[in-house]
């Protein structure tokens, strides 16, 4: 919360809000670059907004069941599963060999990396003591030098989705995203002060899960290509 002028500014959640209108504006785009009829689209971002939210507060309150302190939020992870759940039933729904799960797929970092903006300001989410280089101090917590986890993930995941959306050859595009975002949420967890005292945390648990099942695409997508080339 921030005040200005005495007015008592939600920042968090405005930001979220962006970040999630962001993502469905890429996907829109998208989409409708695709030749995607205007009216699915609108109903595949509905599904996808309800889905992101829904899916955000179940994990979120499934990871967070013994925790007596936390607070009501939205678990990453579970907005991720939440938007690829709702491209996979529409896919199935209307059979448009997968431009939607493409689409929803790219929308994942970029959606991620507006919303640790939010998290950076709100002071959630919060990194390993440090006193190097962009150290940050939150006063109300810590009060002590911090990393600036939430600023790199936000930069760490905007070059992954400027590098798999410029992928000229349009090839691998789900895997490699999954991949590269599971690997690099697995990596940057450990920079988290939650992380502390921890072999593993349950986004990294998560994580690894994300990795198993992007090389599992990545080498069907892989079958089904040098089917297509021999036919």
């Amino acid at each position: 919360m921030i005040t200005i002028n005495e007015f008592n500014f939600p920042i968090y959640g405005t930001i979220i809000i962006i970040s999630l209108f962001i993502g469905l504006l890429f996907n829109y785009i998208y989409l409708k670059n695709n030749n995607i009829e205007k009216r699915r689209i609108m109903l595949f971002l509905y599904l996808l907004f309800i889905y992101s939210f829904l899916g955000g507060i179940i994990i979120n309150e499934i990871i967070n069941f013994n925790n007596e302190n936390y607070s009501i939020g939205l678990s990453s992870y579970g907005g991720a599963i939440g938007v690829l759940i709702s491209a996979i039933i529409f896919e199935k729904m209307n059979k448009y060999n997968g431009v939607f799960f493409k689409s929803s797929t790219l929308s994942l970092p970029l959606i991620y990396s507006f919303s640790k903006i939010a998290c950076f300001f709100a002071g959630c989410c919060y990194g390993i003591p440090y006193n190097g280089l962009f150290n940050v101090i939150y006063t109300e917590e810590l009060n002590i030098s911090l990393f600036p986890i939430q600023l790199v993930e936000t930069i760490t995941f905007f070059v992954i989705f400027l590098v798999c959306y410029c992928n000229k050859s349009n090839k691998y595009i789900i895997p490699t995203t999954m991949l590269l975002s599971a690997l690099s949420k697995f990596i940057l967890d450990f920079f988290r002060y939650s992380h502390l005292n921890k072999s593993l945390s349950a986004n990294q648990i998560i994580s690894i899960i994300f990795v198993i099942i992007s090389i599992e695409l990545f080498l069907k997508e892989r079958k089904l290509n040098k089917t297509l080339k021999k036919g």
